[in-house]
């Protein structure tokens, strides 16, 4: 709370002043003005009562769609950390050091992309988690099929691989912010912890699947298992919806729901 970059709805988050259910800072006015745009019904916006026990955090199937969503898309990420190199070797009939360079794409993508979808998330869709995670399964299931015609030219490969890097990874990290925002503070660990190790179960057992169909079929049949994994966090994350706590405002007496479409205080909007 004493770092100079944090904004005000941020500091009044981690003093629990005021509960945030979306993105902090300069965003919150539009997330919580009470106009409801096309995007927030595409993507089923809501007001909640965050979850405050742990047993709300288990029956909420928000939690679980996460949390599975986020399987699918570890799984993806490890199977491209431990399988491409193989592949680059075996099918691509690459040197090790031509390897390395090649393989190295993804992982340069994934820093672009993390970066850019955090930007994307909090700026263009105004702390709205859903559109980069809609985004980035979407674009998985193509950039898989993309892969069974991958060319064998290095340069050309290795721009395919980091644009493979990016899209994965555009709304990779949303996945873990997302508890922020449908849990109460205190339950956030918990929440997350679910979507964490749903996340690690499936880091470890895809790319064993990915072993056992290689040993009987071809890399096409792999790319075409991450296609349809992606297209199953891509229809997990649809099921989902867009958290937003209801917006509360601090006064002498405690705190006060404000009626839907009221503007917030000059203060509490500065």
């Amino acid at each position: 709370s004493q770092a100079r970059q944090c904004s005000p709805a941020e500091v009044a988050y981690i003093k629990e002043q005021t509960p945030v259910g979306a993105a902090p800072g300069a965003v919150q006015k539009d997330v919580h003005s009470g106009t409801k745009s096309w995007l927030d019904g595409a993507i089923r916006s809501r007001e909640v009562d965050l979850l405050k026990t742990n047993k709300e955090v288990l029956r909420s199937w928000n939690v679980w769609a996460c949390a599975l969503g986020y399987f699918f898309m570890v799984g993806i990420t490890y199977t491209i950390m431990t399988w491409i190199p193989t592949y680059l070797v075996s099918v691509k009939q690459f040197s090790i050091m031509k390897m390395g360079v090649v393989a190295s794409a993804p992982w340069v993508g994934a820093i672009v992309g993390n970066i850019l979808g955090g930007w994307l998330s909090d700026r263009v869709f105004a702390g709205r988690r859903k559109p980069v995670m809609l985004i980035t399964s979407a674009a998985t299931v193509l950039s898989m099929y993309a892969l069974i015609h991958a060319p064998s030219a290095p340069l050309t490969l290795s721009a395919l691989f980091f644009c493979v890097g990016v899209l994965l990874n555009l709304g990779y990290s949303t996945f873990l912010v997302y508890p922020m925002a449908i849990a109460a503070k205190e339950r956030v660990p918990f929440a997350a912890s679910i979507v964490n190790t749903a996340g690690s179960l499936g880091g470890a057992f895809t790319p064993f699947v990915v072993g056992v169909i290689l040993d009987r079929f071809n890399w096409n049949w792999v790319f075409g298992l991450l296609a349809a994994t992606s297209l199953m966090a891509f229809l997990l994350v649809v099921s989902m919806i867009e958290p937003r706590a209801r917006s509360r405002v601090a006064t002498d007496a405690g705190t006060r729901d404000i009626p839907q479409g009221a503007a917030p205080s000059t203060s509490l909007a500065r």
